[in-house]
């Protein structure tokens, strides 16, 4: 996996796209990939819990994707995809720690078949520039 990293430590691997919301959404696997970045886990702090939609739950752009639990607080993580979730993360529902050692990896929310993105996606320069801020 190419992964590009920034002086200011931010990982983002280059095939996925990313959004504002520091989730990130990964076209190269069907159904796609949606996951929270290595960033928004840090900003976040240690992952503790993840509710995850169910397969067959129908995502829209801005609605909720899924509820994220830390020793910091409970954050509700919005969607930059419309479509239908075909699984979620098995590994995340029953460890959500793993979302903490490996967001790009086995820490993945869930799978969807994508119908509509929403239209401030970045690569992972664009990502970078938008964390530094």
């Amino acid at each position: 996996m190419t992964v590009n990293e920034n002086a200011s430590g931010v990982e983002a691997p280059e095939r996925l796209a990313y959004f504002p919301s520091h989730v990130w959404l990964d076209r190269s696997v069907c159904p796609a990939r949606l996951g929270v970045t290595a960033e928004g886990v840090r900003r976040l702090g240690s992952v503790i819990f993840a509710d995850l939609p169910a397969a067959g739950a129908q995502l829209s752009i801005g609605g909720q994707l899924c509820e994220l639990e830390s020793s910091k607080s409970v954050q509700s993580v919005p969607s930059p995809v419309a479509g239908a979730v075909v699984r979620a993360n098995s590994d995340v529902d029953i460890d959500a720690g793993v979302i903490n050692a490996d967001p790009y990896g086995r820490g993945w929310l869930c799978e969807v078949a994508v119908s509509e993105v929403l239209n401030e996606a970045m690569d992972a320069s664009a990502y970078h520039a938008f964390c530094a801020k």
